[in-house]
């Protein structure tokens, strides 16, 4: 995901490229070579990150920002098989 100062965004999302091999030994995922990219707008009050997905529908997303960290809530994000307790780190390059 990335934010630039013109308040625009886009993220790279690999999910629907992913491929799960069963093998004698266990699981084996590669990592995708493929994603699909959005392009949106954002605004961010100091608490609440907001988007337009690409259905056109606003997402607003709870974040902790501490240093070059961005934390969010799994919870706030309508991804399909995603564990609703968990946390998205990301970090600023």
């Amino acid at each position: 995901m990335q934010f630039n100062e013109d308040l625009t965004a886009s993220a790279s999302n690999s999910a629907n490229y992913i491929e799960v091999n069963a093998t004698a030994t266990g699981l084996d995922i590669p990592c995708p070579t493929e994603s699909d990219v959005n392009e949106s707008t954002y605004t961010f009050d100091g608490e609440t990150v907001t988007t337009i997905d690409e259905n056109g529908e606003e997402v607003a997303i709870g974040v902790t920002i501490e240093g070059n960290v961005m934390t969010l809530d799994a919870s706030d994000l309508d991804i399909p098989n995603f564990s609703e307790d968990g946390q998205l780190i990301f970090v600023k390059r």
